[in-house]
């Protein structure tokens, strides 16, 4: 009883394995073959020994399916299992043919019994190893019928079991079939469920460099990432986050994996030569590194870091060879992908440290007109009520001399303040860094993609609330970026002007258009997200944004905005 609930549980178990399902086979043909095997000759029944006989024989049949299973699950190793699987079908042949085949003790039925360890041998590699065992069965049964019994036999053997021996072959050749389907599905199931732990590391992974802004965390966090999802052995990473080559680099790097695995000797000409390599693309990005002295070789690939204005740096990734077929293209893929997911989280940071920096301008500007308006019209007060107090005739010469003295004091402290004023405030003293800003990633765009970028400004953006000036940025570097990436185009046009209370965007580009009414429809299966973005910035400062594209023809984005400037 306790066997048929085990057999039950499996059968309606979601893990059901098909060796599970050869098992519960195995003991309904014996279950089959015994209750023939009780019915032939029924008329000798009156002898008891002939009937303990029997019953012996049934029991220690049931023994060796069971003690078989027992050992099979034992030993995972495949040398094992075939030995195994080669003892049990020889031994089960040769007690066929010596107990007088199919009139023999068990009779025809046991030759269904026989096919128990050939459909084990079907999950059992290679493929070819139960088609071999199959063969040396059949070599067996022709060498006893013709040099033990004679060929007559033989043809007469094969006449009365040729439906068998077909119905044999098809049922091995369908188990195996169906092994090779289900081990499909099992590695489709298992590529799917590392897919979707890897999504959520990723998930987890943006979660963490939503809170950090320190370009030296997010390498280490992206080092120590890559290194689980791509399951590299070692992970560097060299990033410089210096914008261009006049100001001061901050170098950044960060090494994940054991020492002994790759040496830094080994790895860092290689990483050293493709971060000092201009342009996007490094010439040479897969290495063979071989180590004697350390007993190991694998592969470097190296990608590099970048968006399309600029290329932060590079990402390499070590796979020690162990002996199976590696796909170089299918991790070099995986490591571009996360270099591109660095380089945006990178580009994040930019964007906030560009954003503080403006909260931070428009803080001082609003201090400088604060110091302006008040402190320094009192000042101004001050000095003509003195002024006027030297006017007096009355006072003396001693009076007049310290009133004199504080006139001087005040209007140089006057001039000094105004000094401070003008340089405190970007309004006051002309400067345009948010302007400097746009206009530099327009450069960079155009330098790194080989395309021609033309960018008017005829207002005073740097005026503008920080809201406001986040909202021109990210739709200028989304827009742009989309033109890049999906037009194909070789010319872009941004252009930034004011009238009556708004502020106009207009970029426009050469490529070859898009379908808006498929985007916004959300027919389209890829893309789309950017220009959905750009109109969810826009409706958020109560702005407009319209697209105009047709295929073969460019596209041409319009944005208004309030013009929110900061008083």
């Amino acid at each position: 009883m306790k066997l048929l609930e085990n057999i039950k549980h499996k059968l309606l178990s979601t893990e059901l394995e098909l060796f599970d399902l050869f098992t519960f086979y195995r003991y309904i043909s014996v279950f089959v073959v015994s209750f023939f095997y009780l019915l032939t000759n029924f008329s000798d029944y009156t002898d008891t020994k002939y009937l303990y006989l029997k019953f012996i024989t049934i029991v220690c049949l049931f023994l060796e399916a069971y003690v078989f299973t027992k050992f099979y699950k034992m030993n995972n190793d495949m040398r094992y299992r075939r030995i195994l699987i080669s003892v049990e079908a020889l031994t089960l042949t040769f007690v066929y043919l010596f107990t007088g085949a199919s009139e023999g003790v068990l009779g025809t039925a046991f030759l269904w019994y026989i096919i128990n360890p050939m459909l084990i041998a079907v999950i059992v590699r290679p493929f070819y190893f139960c088609w071999g065992l199959l063969i040396v069965i059949i070599g067996i049964i022709i060498f006893w019928y013709i040099f033990l019994q004679g060929k007559h036999y033989l043809f007469l053997y094969l006449h009365g079991h040729y439906v068998f021996i077909i119905t044999f072959v098809f049922i091995i050749l369908i188990a195996q079939l169906l092994y090779y389907f289900i081990e499909s599905i099992s590695r489709q199931n298992e590529l799917v469920k590392k897919q979707l732990d890897d999504i959520k590391t990723l998930y987890e992974a943006v979660e963490l460099f939503s809170i950090h802004s320190n370009p030296k965390e997010i390498i280490n966090l992206f080092a120590a990432y890559t290194k689980s999802i791509t399951e590299a052995t070692k992970v560097i990473i060299w990033v410089n986050m210096g914008k261009n080559e006049t100001e001061n680099t901050e170098m950044y790097y960060s090494v994940r994996g054991p020492k002994s695995a790759l040496l830094e000797e080994e790895w860092y000409p290689h990483v050293k030569n493709a971060f000092e390599e201009e342009g996007p693309y490094i010439k040479q990005d897969v290495h063979e590194i071989k180590d004697k002295r350390q007993n190991y070789s694998g592969v470097l690939i190296i990608v590099k870091i970048k968006s399309k204005t600029r290329v932060f740096g590079v990402l390499a990734g070590f796979y020690l060879d162990d002996g199976k077929k590696m796909n170089i293209l299918v991790k070099k893929q995986n490591l571009i992908f996360l270099a591109d997911l660095c380089a945006v989280a990178l580009e994040k940071t930019i964007l906030e440290t560009m954003v503080e920096k403006f909260l931070l301008l428009q803080e001082q500007n609003r201090i400088a007109g604060e110091l302006h308006d008040n402190v320094t019209q009192n000042i101004f007060g001050i000095i003509h009520g003195l002024d006027a107090l030297l006017k007096n005739k009355n006072l003396d010469d001693l009076s007049k001399r310290q009133i004199e003295i504080m006139q001087r004091t005040a209007q140089d402290s006057l001039k000094d303040l105004r000094s401070i004023i003008y340089n405190m405030s970007s309004i006051k003293g002309r400067k345009e860094e948010f302007a400097s800003e746009i206009k530099k990633y327009l450069e960079n765009l155009s330098k790194l993609n080989q395309i021609k970028v033309e960018y008017k400004c005829s207002c005073n953006i740097d005026s503008l609330e920080v809201d406001v000036k986040k909202a021109i940025y990210r739709i200028i570097k989304e827009a742009t970026g989309n033109s890049i990436r999906h037009s194909g185009c070789d010319y872009i046009h941004v252009k930034i002007y004011s009238g009556d209370d708004f502020l106009y965007l207009k970029i426009e580009d050469n490529g070859c258009g898009l379908d808006i009414d498929g985007i916004k429809n959300k027919s389209l299966p890829n893309g789309g997200l950017g220009i959905i973005n750009m109109f969810e910035i826009t409706r958020k400062l109560n702005g407009r944004c319209d697209i105009k594209s047709r295929r073969g023809e460019g596209t041409s984005i319009f944005v208004k905005l309030p013009k929110r400037v900061v008083s």
